[in-house]
Order: structure tokens, then sequence, then C-alpha cells
């Protein structure tokens, strides 16, 4: 299976890389708390929930929208 095969993707990374790649990809539109969250870094077992409408090849920076960052304490 290839990435342009599928709808929806799962990264899963270490700080701070996770929170870099999110703050990178979160474009306008992304929620402001979770962007706040995302500055400060990534708890273990948190993830950050962003969308984005188009191409994988498209996916640059500032291309998704950040909608929130879940712990898993959370669900």
């Amino acid at each position: 299976m290839r990435l342009e095969d599928v709808e929806t993707a799962v990264m899963v990374g270490h700080e701070p890389t996770s929170s870099a790649a999110a703050a990178y990809l979160a474009g306008t539109g992304s929620d402001t708390p979770a962007l706040k969250f995302i500055a400060h870094g990534l708890r273990t077992a948190t993830a950050a929930v962003l969308t984005f409408e188009g191409s994988w090849a498209d996916l640059a920076s500032n291309s998704a929208v950040l909608t929130m960052v879940v712990s898993g304490r959370d669900v």
C-alpha cells in the first residue's frame, strides 16, 4: 500500500519532532488552544490531530489545519 492510496495516515514519533511537525504543518484555521499546546511540546501519549484537503504530494508547511490535541488520558 502506498500513501497515495489512503485517506488517513497516522504519524508516530517522539518529542521534540512530533510537536515540531504539527507546528510546521498547521496553517490558517488551526485551533488556537491546540497551537499553544504544541508550542510547549506534546506530553507522552498525546496526539496532534490535523486535517488536510488535497493530495499527499501537496502537503507542505502551513497547509493543514490543527483541529485538536488529544491526550491518552482524555480517551
